[in-house]
């Protein structure tokens, strides 16, 4: 029997810890009119696995990264890839017109937006001159320059975290605070939270040689994800989630929010970048209780199912936007609304049972 599918999916990075949800959910919206292939740069468990056929591709950053994705796409005449990493997203980005000659959509923004977004000082820097909240920041050049930052802020503010520009999410992070004593790492996270005298001492093993860093005052819960539908500027539809856990990593899931100051930082950034498809934004709040901007990512969230699961079709949204030109959006999920996809209930399962 052949089937005519509407939707030949590739998604990339599809081993991540809601991956397999991922597909599941798409599969579970279009029924027969979807094939999925999906792709790692590891071995996929084909138990977990709710796509029809799983392949390995190279890194997002590697040089035959794209020449690899030619190849599959041709071979089983894919009409839509759905990146889910950074690095992939920009590479794919760089060459979407190869993919508009083959006939298929890449959910990621152009490379010119991505040259702003892919790197935190750029990203702040552009929305503190559009009037967009983001945290108080300074930007250092040499090991001089971010002892002074270091001191400014610990001294000015709550305190001081540290990031690389292009690092993603909060690898890499250091918290340096007055109420933290010696060292630990945060919400069994990435982040490291030191104490100043802890940093002082060791600052030449934690900070390696590569400039500028970027420094910025300390922030607080609640932490948010926006998941963000757009179509080259026009805002058309956002969720936001609040973590349970604050640093993002391990993911232990969200509460939904009926947040207007959210959604308007949305609707701004949207406009301002002419985004198009399904992007996350992430933002934390103010000592004051002033919501501002973080991150923006080049691609879908990954533990945007977490809408879905409450009853937001953004999957189904997004692969209509390649084909509709009119879309018929539901109403906002329920406030309050606490979301903990099954995959994060049996890892805590298995833990409780050590």
């Amino acid at each position: 029997m052949i089937l005519n599918y509407s939707h030949k999916v590739l998604i990339t990075s599809a081993g991540g810890l809601l991956g397999s949800q991922n597909i599941e959910y798409l599969k579970k919206t279009f029924r027969k009119k979807i094939w999925i292939l999906s792709a790692d740069s590891r071995k996929l468990n084909l138990s977990n696995s709710f796509a029809d056929i799983n392949v390995i591709l190279p890194r997002g950053n590697e040089k035959n990264y794209v020449s690899q994705v030619i190849k599959y796409v041709k071979k089983y005449k894919i009409n839509f890839i759905l990146p889910c990493s950074d690095e992939e997203a920009i590479s794919l980005s760089r060459n979407l017109k190869k993919f508009e000659k083959l006939k298929v959509s890449v959910a990621c923004q152009l490379p010119n937006v991505n040259k702003i977004i892919s790197n935190k000082i750029k990203t702040y820097e552009f929305l503190k001159k559009n009037n967009i909240p983001v945290p108080e920041f300074r930007v250092a050049r040499s090991s001089t320059e971010l002892s002074k930052h270091v001191n400014f802020f610990y001294y000015n503010y709550k305190g001081v975290v540290i990031k690389d520009p292009k690092s993603r999410g909060n690898r890499g992070t250091i918290v340096i605070a007055k109420d933290i004593k010696g060292f630990k790492e945060f919400n069994e996270s990435r982040e490291l939270h030191m104490s100043l005298s802890f940093f002082k001492k060791n600052k030449n093993k934690l900070i390696n040689s590569k400039y500028p860093k970027l420094l910025c005052e300390r922030l607080i819960s609640p932490c948010y994800d926006i998941d963000v539908l757009a179509k080259k500027g026009d805002f058309l539809f956002s969720v936001s989630r609040e973590r349970i856990n604050p640093a993002g990593v391990p993911f232990k899931g969200n509460i939904i929010r009926k947040n207007k100051k959210l959604e308007a930082l949305a609707k701004k950034i949207v406009g301002l970048l002419r985004l198009s498809w399904l992007v996350d934004i992430d933002v934390m709040t103010k000592y004051d209780g002033e919501p501002v901007v973080i991150e923006i990512n080049p691609r879908v969230s990954g533990s945007s199912v977490v809408s879905i699961i409450a009853g937001v079709p953004l999957y189904k949204w997004l692969l209509e936007l390649n084909i509709k030109k009119n879309i018929s959006f539901s109403k906002q999920p329920k406030e309050g609304l606490i979301v903990v996809p099954k995959i994060v209930c049996e890892i805590i399962k298995k833990n409780e049972k050590k």
